[in-house]
């Protein structure tokens, strides 16, 4: 484990080669074995290993914080939100306003675990927007590009 800093869950995959075999987006229909799956890895994990989990957004907001509830009280150290749900594709606009209440709930368990945005944040001005709409600044779409967003300029790393 000497190479390993940190194990993702992937639970917002949405294509068929993920979801035919229960992988993927297909754990947010079943939230007993998602979380089962984390609580063993945090379990198995020493501290200083993070575990963290990437989601899609549900139909509902009051499931998707329900699921959220659950995966937090797992002992993830972040949790990821692609801001779509399971049958929406990047044609589709990303619904970031949904995040907000999800960062809320968050804070409000106390337990200090970032919640980091995904979807439709390629630039500097989508990252004001999305910092705007939600109080977040961290976006995968971000990291995903290894740029760093300035109003100047893109600065590659």
């Amino acid at each position: 484990m000497n190479d390993v800093s940190g194990i993702d869950l992937n639970c917002g995959c949405p294509k068929p080669f993920s979801t035919s075999g229960g992988m993927g987006a297909a754990l947010l229909t079943n939230p007993d074995l998602l979380c089962s799956i984390l609580a063993a890895l945090r379990n198995a994990m020493p501290p200083e290993i993070s575990v963290s989990a990437k989601i899609r957004l549900l139909p509902t907001q009051e499931d998707t914080l329900k699921l959220v509830e659950r995966i937090i009280n797992t002992g993830v150290s972040a949790l990821t939100v692609h801001c779509r749900t399971r049958n929406m594709r990047k044609t589709e606009k990303a619904t970031i306003e949904r995040l907000k209440e999800i960062v809320e709930f968050v804070e409000k368990m106390g337990k200090g675990i970032a919640v980091i945005e995904n979807g439709d944040c390629l630039g500097y001005e989508d990252a004001k927007r999305v910092r705007d709409v939600t109080g977040q600044f961290l976006s995968l779409s971000l990291c995903d590009h290894m740029l760093i967003y300035f109003p100047q300029e893109l600065i590659p790393l």
